[in-house]
């Protein structure tokens, strides 16, 4: 438990000193969070982004798509007793009739 605790806080540890020397560290006459915010706002305006964009949403659709599906199949999978009853008296006469 104590190895775990400690873990977590390293990780958080890590976390904050790499935020701050993110932001007191100029490169250019920029910190380094803007040199990043500037690169993700060009790149998330690429043509590439755009297409990887358009992919994922064509996924999530039809995953959305395939979920509902599959809902509906699991709930006309349960056969009412009378059907199955149906079911077992054609199933005895089909095995009569052979």
């Amino acid at each position: 438990m104590f190895k775990l605790f400690s873990l977590v806080f390293k990780t958080a540890l890590f976390s904050l000193l790499i935020l701050v020397l993110g932001i007191w560290i100029h490169w250019d006459g920029k910190s380094i969070t803007d040199q990043v915010r500037t690169q993700l706002s060009h790149a998330e305006r690429s043509p590439i982004a755009a297409h990887v964009r358009k992919w994922t949403n064509g996924v999530l659709k039809d995953a959305a798509s395939g979920s509902r599906t599959q809902k509906l199949e699991k709930e006309n999978e349960e056969v009412p007793p009378s059907e199955r009853q149906k079911l077992r008296n054609l199933i005895r006469e089909l095995n009569r009739s052979r």
